[in-house]
């Protein structure tokens, strides 16, 4: 048995979002003016495979509200779906 895993500590203060990642797929990251691009990750096997595995945790800094959207394409597995939008030290508002 094993499990994937995306795991992310987020500064409200500060925007900085630091996260490691345990095989699960990259989330999508929307930044104001730029393309929608999926966030890279740091390489990480699946939580369960072998005991004693290290992750290693990256970080980046939040400037831009993320969007939920759908790109139309038929479910192939299950869904998993965390908004976050930051808006800087006045007023943070997590969805899920």
């Amino acid at each position: 048995m094993f499990v994937t895993l995306f795991c992310a500590k987020l500064d409200f203060a500060t925007g900085e979002l630091w996260f490691s990642n345990a095989g699960h797929n990259p989330p999508l990251l929307i930044r104001r003016g730029r393309l929608v691009d999926w966030l890279k990750l740091p390489p990480g096997l699946v939580l369960g495979a072998l005991p004693g595995s290290t992750f290693r945790t990256e970080k980046i800094v939040l400037e831009a509200s993320v969007k939920a959207f759908a790109t139309g394409a038929a479910q192939s597995d299950d869904i998993t779906l965390l908004a976050v939008q930051y808006t800087g030290r006045s007023a943070p508002v997590l969805a899920a």
